[in-house]
């Protein structure tokens, strides 16, 4: 007979029900049980948990069922993400308000995300430049927008926030290859906005610099480059007639 149930311990001793700890039989007769660490050592080792009641010992219930267990598991993550991936990865997304859509989808590093005529938040274009492939038409418009607002907006209007290119501000670029490759690949003065501070230090941001079309009558309250490698202003040196309209700027700072 199997033990009672205020018995049941892992046949090594480290753990029992009372602790909360689920316990697997060792065999068919439920004589003994293992605990799920020890249940997973058995399987992945040579060293199989046995029974040690007579007649017992050549029962595999525990490494044969805790294996198919894991297995089955295992079997479904992949079937379950293999399905999700093929129904919502799409290879390339014309980003605009009516095609937002219910259901997700997803955009990678192979997505082509097209921008054209469209107002979206400075953050939101960030992570497109970096994760998918960005291709604008036209000119597009940026804003600031803190997480809880919303990202992509009908029209640019008086109340939206200055975009502020801060590197203290903004999330650090991790895929800096596919950045560099969009940011190439965006006409200059095509990304419309106002800017109310630049302060960046040893960033790729500053390629962004020539790709803005700064508002007539902006007023900048600081301007401050501080960057050495010149891969990451690049797209400064070759802007075209060699000069960036900013507006006025009340501080400038160039180090390095």
């Amino acid at each position: 007979e199997g033990k009672h149930e205020e018995d049941l311990r892992c046949v090594n001793g480290c753990h029992s029900e009372k602790s909360g700890e689920y316990l697997f039989p060792v065999c068919t007769k439920r004589h003994s049980f293992a605990c799920t660490t020890c249940a997973l050592c058995s399987v992945i080792s040579d060293e199989k948990i046995r029974c040690p009641v007579q007649g017992c010992e050549d029962d595999n219930f525990l490494d044969e069922e805790y294996r198919k267990s894991i297995d089955d598991h295992r079997r479904e993550s992949i079937t379950v993400g293999m399905l999700e991936e093929r129904r919502k990865t799409v290879s390339r997304f014309v980003l605009k308000i009516p095609n937002i859509q219910d259901t997700p989808l997803l955009l990678s590093k192979e997505t082509t995300v097209v921008l054209e005529e469209i107002v979206l938040s400075f953050e939101l274009l960030l992570k497109l430049l970096e994760k998918t492939k960005v291709s604008v038409v036209g000119r597009i418009s940026v804003f600031s927008s803190p997480i809880y607002e919303d990202c992509i907006i009908p029209v640019m209007s008086t109340n939206n926030r200055d975009v502020v290119l801060k590197t203290s501000f903004l999330p650090e670029i991790e895929h800096v290859t596919p950045f560099f490759e969009n940011i190439n690949g965006i006409p200059p003065s095509s990304i419309a906005c106002k800017c109310g501070e630049v302060l960046l230090e040893e960033t790729p941001l500053a390629c962004m610099i020539p790709k803005l079309k700064v508002a007539k009558g902006n007023v900048m309250e600081l301007f401050s480059l501080n960057i050495r490698n010149e891969e990451n202003i690049t797209e400064l040196f070759i802007a075209e007639d060699r000069s960036i309209y900013l507006g006025r700027i009340k501080k400038l700072v160039l180090k390095n």
